[in-house]
């Protein structure tokens, strides 16, 4: 039995679990991308959690940019984030996360609260954030079935994200989450490998169509914290809510359907597929999909580190000129 736990509880498990896990790996991207789905793994016993290490997807669409290609190819993301809560509304997020190594130090994120980062950026796949952060209509490359406009018709930008792990001036392993849409490019490049670097914005949180969105995480704590809390990725509405579902809403609920296919234990995709609306969608019928890299958290209906609806204090903090 999983007792109630706040976001707070939430993000102090997973930040313990990853210093032990980063600990035991080689600095890389692939071996702290373990490290985490590891951790999250670990706090089955506490928490609701399922993740799920699955395989890489690409798509096409049209790139953008001098080093954009036409088509361009590349993965959709690395790992999926669905977090949600079924009462006392039901709720539900997700984003589409990229996992980025950085070597370049970071000096002093977090500085209590709010956080005050001063330059940060990184070596990434310019495709890889022409997708998720302009949202164009996509193809997936098959056997991966995806609705051309499952990122376009997302009602918030964070559907499309990054995460970067690097090391602190004392060489602990840390991880920062950005928005897609609130990374630019360094320079002028030719090509498709080249620099990101988070643009200025004024707040850690910004209110799109009256949901509430974090846009930047100095730490893996703050992410876990607005993970919990439904302040990560876009919302999900329940095929009930709308005339017309959303593309997200039809390939979320596939995603689920294929994924109790492996895992036929799993309440969490049942109740996944409750809120949606999908559940007696005939899974006969449907022809499985290749699972990605997935999170599932339930948050706790009577927990959050401010409560359902209510603002936290404006965080302000500094970026680069």
């Amino acid at each position: 039995m999983v007792s109630i736990k706040s976001a707070s509880d939430f993000a102090d498990a997973l930040t313990g679990a990853f210093a032990h896990e980063s600990s035991k790996a080689r600095f890389s991207e692939v071996q702290l991308f373990r490290a985490l789905m590891n951790s999250f793994s670990c706090m089955r016993s506490g928490f609701h959690v399922e993740e799920y290490h699955g395989a890489k997807h690409q798509v096409f669409f049209i790139g953008n940019g001098d080093w954009g290609r036409s088509p361009a190819r590349c993965e959709l993301c690395d790992l999926v984030f669905v977090a949600y809560r079924p009462k006392p509304v039901w709720q539900c997020r997700v984003t589409f996360l990229q996992a980025k190594l950085s070597k370049q130090k970071y000096p002093v994120l977090c500085r209590g609260y709010p956080a005050r980062p001063t330059s940060i950026d990184f070596q990434a796949n310019l495709e890889q954030w022409d997708l998720l952060s302009s949202r164009p209509a996509i193809l997936g490359v098959p056997p991966f079935r995806i609705p051309p406009l499952l990122l376009q018709e997302a009602e918030l930008a964070s559907v499309g994200s990054f995460g970067i792990f690097h090391r602190s001036q004392a060489r602990s392993v840390q991880f920062l989450y950005s928005s897609a849409d609130v990374l630019s490019v360094v320079g002028s490049p030719k090509t498709k490998h080249g620099r990101l670097a988070l643009t200025p914005v004024p707040r850690m949180s910004r209110t799109t169509n009256g949901y509430r969105e974090t846009v930047f995480c100095c730490c893996l704590g703050t992410f876990a914290e607005s993970l919990y809390s439904l302040e990560i990725g876009t919302p999900v509405r329940s095929a009930a809510s709308a005339a017309e579902p959303s593309a997200l809403t039809h390939w979320l609920g596939e995603l689920m359907q294929s994924y109790l296919m492996e895992h036929q234990d799993s309440e969490m995709a049942r109740e996944i597929l409750s809120g949606l609306g999908l559940i007696d969608q005939a899974a006969d019928r449907l022809q499985p999909m290749p699972l990605p890299s997935i999170v599932i958290v339930k948050a706790d209906t009577e927990a959050g580190h401010a409560g359902i609806g209510r603002e936290r204090p404006p965080e302000v903090f500094e970026t680069p000129q």
